[in-house]
C-alpha cells in the first residue's frame, strides 16, 4: 500500500468517528478490507469506540483485533470480528467474557445489526 493510500484511509470519518482513532485502538487485519467494510456499515464505528472502552475494563491487558470473516453457511455474508486477545487461563478469560456480555454486549448487540461478532483469541 502506498503512503498516499494509507493517508487516505486514515482520514475517513464514519458516523463522526475518525478511522485513525479506531486504528489506534485496534489492530486491523488487512486494514483496507476492514475500512471498506466499515464504510459500508458506518454504524459500527461508534459501537467499536464503545466496545473498546468496555473491553479494556473487563480485559485490561488484552489486545483488540478487527478482521473480516465470511460466513460459510450464508452465501455472500460477511461480518467483522472483534477478537479480544488474551494470555493465561482460558477459564478466567471465559468468565470475563461472560461478564462483558452480561454487563454490556447483550444490551448493545442490536446496534451491530448482525455485522459484528465479538470473540476471544489466545496467544
Amino acid at each position: 500500500m502506498t503512503s498516499a493510500r494509507s493517508n487516505q484511509l486514515l482520514n475517513v470519518f464514519l458516523e463522526g468517528v475518525d478511522v485513525r482513532g479506531l486504528q489506534e485502538r485496534y489492530t486491523f487485519v488487512d486494514g483496507e478490507e476492514v475500512v471498506g467494510f466499515l464504510r459500508g456499515s458506518p454504524f459500527l464505528a461508534p459501537l467499536l469506540v464503545d466496545a473498546e472502552e468496555v473491553a479494556h475494563r473487563h480485559f485490561p491487558e488484552a489486545g483488540l483485533r478487527l478482521e473480516l470473516a465470511i460466513d460459510p453457511e450464508v452465501a455472500g455474508a460477511t461480518h467483522l470480528v472483534l477478537s479480544i486477545t488474551q494470555d493465561g487461563s482460558v477459564d478466567r478469560a471465559l468468565n470475563r467474557l461472560r461478564r462483558f456480555d452480561d454487563d454490556w454486549w447483550l444490551d448493545q448487540i442490536h446496534r451491530a445489526q448482525g455485522k459484528l461478532v465479538i470473540t476471544l483469541a489466545f496467544g
